[in-house]
């Protein structure tokens, strides 16, 4: 069975199971274990904010949720995994910004962001980090800056190809007017371990990744991507307080399959934001580094319509393109 029809049949396969007796299905939804499919690592922030949400929200709905990391192809096969599932509401997609990005680069995903999943609520929002050896020659933003303007193309910085941090990375050189080099890895650990050691002069990162350094005083953080100065690090300026106007922020949220019944994607918009104004929620995601995202379904769906336009538009003038 190909993709569309095996996709067309779910769908209505649900439409009929509504019809027939279907309310009562979904009035008695959840009666058995839901999942979270994500598409970080063990341990990354995708990973972090599902266990967190997913704990909480185990309890309001009475069924135990199972957090499956899927990573690898840009998280491609974490979305198609989702997208490909019944849409039952039994099976949850972790969305962030990355993948948004993967949208905004690529024209030949195996997934349709736009059309395959029905967004449920936000989870969280978290800036990006430019960050130095503690011990080397950049103590301000501005010291960066300055060095990238006198060596154009020479200074480089590590951020894994296609994702919030390297085109973050990018839109920074064509705000501050700087020419800088992006080395890719597949992930966080690599382009720290290499900025220690000398080899990058700087990391663009989510500040999750790089809380135990910066904490630990291995990392100085120049400048974080939000607006504003962020929460658990006060003392570090906003990207803003040098380039007026900068403002990235990145996020994550809950999407279910197109085609999941109203009723269940309602109670889950419901009860996810609940747990979203939680105080426990709250100080769990707090200490990686985010903050509480209150956002529900409508509003989240322009918001990603919104963010694809965005993207597409740094990815564009960098010529980042990944077909």
């Amino acid at each position: 069975m190909t993709r569309l029809n095996r996709r067309t049949f779910m769908h209505a396969a649900a439409a009929l199971l509504l019809a027939t007796g279907g309310t009562a299905g979904a009035a008695d939804w959840p009666d058995k274990p839901l999942r979270i499919i994500h598409g970080g690592g063990p341990g990354s922030n995708s990973d972090l904010i599902a266990r967190s949400a997913g704990q909480q929200l185990a309890g309001r709905l009475g069924q135990s949720i199972v957090v499956e990391p899927r990573s690898g192809a840009g998280q491609s096969l974490a979305m198609v995994a989702v997208a490909r599932s019944a849409p039952d509401g039994y099976t949850l997609a972790m969305l962030n910004a990355g993948i948004v990005i993967q949208t905004a680069i690529s024209s030949k995903l195996p997934y349709n962001l736009r059309t395959d999943f029905e967004p449920i609520a936000m989870l969280s929002s978290f800036p990006v980090v430019i960050a130095v050896r503690a011990d080397g020659p950049y103590r301000t933003l501005a010291d960066l800056i300055e060095a990238a303007r006198k060596a154009p193309g020479q200074l480089t910085f590590g951020a894994m190809v296609g994702t919030t941090q390297h085109l973050t990375g990018e839109m920074f050189a064509s705000a501050a007017g700087i020419q800088w080099a992006n080395v890719p890895y597949p992930g966080s650990a690599g382009q720290i371990t290499d900025l220690l050691g000398g080899r990058l002069d700087a990391v663009v990162d989510s500040l999750t990744a790089l809380m135990g350094q910066i904490k630990g005083g291995q990392l100085r953080a120049l400048a974080v991507s939000s607006a504003q100065r962020w929460p658990t690090l006060p003392d570090v300026p906003a990207v803003a307080e040098t380039i007026r106007g900068f403002d990235v922020t990145s996020w994550t949220g809950l999407a279910v399959p197109a085609g999941t019944p109203a009723a269940i994607r309602e109670r889950l918009e419901r009860e996810v934001r609940e747990v979203v104004a939680s105080e426990a929620y709250a100080a769990q995601v707090r200490s990686y580094g985010s903050e509480p995202h209150d956002m529900g379904a409508a509003d989240m769906k322009r918001y990603i319509l919104g963010d694809i336009d965005r993207w597409k538009a740094v990815a564009d003038a960098a010529k980042i393109k990944m077909d």
